[in-house]
């Protein structure tokens, strides 16, 4: 069993937007920009570090490491390769996607709970996979040699036997901002919540 203290996340804010057409993580959501919603979940947890990937010339007011992606275009893989380069004697590292806003950090704390050696900790509702998942530091090495679009999907297709799936009642945490309508959709659901800003 891994403690949340010896986990790393790491944030993938290098994304294009090409279905959105703009840089949607700055956008406002409920006083903030998108991409503030998920530091301040991650800041309520007890991790060893936090880590964002961002484009070249990006600003970003944060506490947290920022790490410059220049093979932004290549693809998610490049994002994490930028961030494996960091040395930390993390046991467990997240990917937590820059735009899903409603990031629940309890289920971050719950899913470390069932990381050990050899195992993908990836978080479940109704048969649909979410994110973000976790990895042991068993797949360091592969985790550096992705290459392309899809981040840290083809681990999981290579390891089925290392999946444990983590699931949840409520798909709520799996929204992301890929449109417009998007969007919309999470401006309505946050207007019912508001998260204290901390970062």
């Amino acid at each position: 069993m891994t403690r949340i203290d010896q986990c790393v996340a790491v944030v993938m804010a290098a994304g294009e937007s090409k279905r959105f057409g703009e840089r949607k993580l700055y956008l406002d959501l409920a006083g903030k920009p998108v991409i503030y919603h998920v530091l301040d979940a991650l800041n309520q947890l007890d991790l060893m570090d936090v880590f964002v990937v961002v484009q070249p010339g990006d600003e970003l007011e944060t506490a947290y490491p920022v790490l410059e992606n220049p093979d932004y275009q290549t693809g998610q893989s490049s994002s994490i390769r930028v961030a494996m380069q960091v040395e930390r004697d993390w046991q467990g590292v997240f990917f937590c996607p820059a735009d899903q806003p409603f990031l629940d950090p309890t289920v971050m704390e719950g899913m470390t709970q069932w990381l050990e050696e050899g195992r993908i900790v990836v978080p479940r509702v109704q048969g649909r996979n979410g994110s973000p998942v976790l990895f042991s530091k068993t797949f360091q090495k592969e985790l550096t040699q992705l290459r392309g679009e899809e981040g840290g999907r083809p681990i999981i297709r290579r390891h089925p036997e290392a999946v444990v799936y983590y699931e949840l009642d409520d798909d709520q945490m799996f929204l992301d901002i890929d449109t417009a309508e998007d969007y919309q959709s999470a401006r309505l659901r946050v207007r019912e919540q508001s998260p204290k800003s901390c970062r």
